[in-house]
């Protein structure tokens, strides 16, 4: 919690920077989980809250608050928190398309570029939601029989349907 404080005091004087540090087993329960169910993006980003953040002396966690309450707020930390995440993930997303694509393996890489899809539609990105999800399109109507469920209108999106719903 200091370190967060010290890093969002430090970025609102246009220096500090946060980051996300996983251990790699961390990280892969992370993409397991979100390739298995895009609504753990959601459930990642809903536990950014700062001020129910704990220290492990009470005496700390006090003067730590206070001096939150008193520089950048918890509001903001909370924000700045959540966007890093954000960020982050799509980072993951990408990086994980982009390694499968490298070793060829073209099936797993569209998984995973479908997976960043609906992230960004969750994010309200939909022009580049669609993009992404068109090129998993384009790529399932290659390789797949042409009556086969995953190329069907219902797993498509279009501009139209950038309210966030399928088709």
């Amino acid at each position: 919690m200091l370190e967060l404080h010290a890093i969002a005091a430090r970025k609102e004087e246009g220096g500090g920077e946060f980051a996300v540090a996983l251990t790699a087993e961390e990280r892969l329960r992370f993409l397991q989980g979100i390739k298995a169910d895009a609504g753990e993006y959601y459930r990642m980003l809903g536990t950014v809250n700062a001020e129910s953040s704990d220290c492990s002396r009470p005496a700390d966690r006090v003067s730590i608050h206070d001096g939150i309450r008193a520089s950048v707020g918890f509001a903001r930390l909370s924000r700045m928190v959540f966007g890093v995440l954000e960020q982050w993930m799509e980072g993951q997303l990408r990086a994980q398309a982009a390694s499968c694509e490298e070793a060829n393996e073209d099936a797993e890489a569209m998984a995973w570029r479908a997976t960043l899809a609906t992230v960004l539609k969750d994010q309200g990105r939909h022009k580049e939601a669609v993009a992404m999800q068109e090129s998993v399109l384009e790529f399932r109507r290659r390789v797949l029989p042409a009556d086969h469920p995953d190329i069907g209108e219902g797993r498509v999106w279009s501009a139209a349907a950038c309210s966030g719903l399928w088709l």
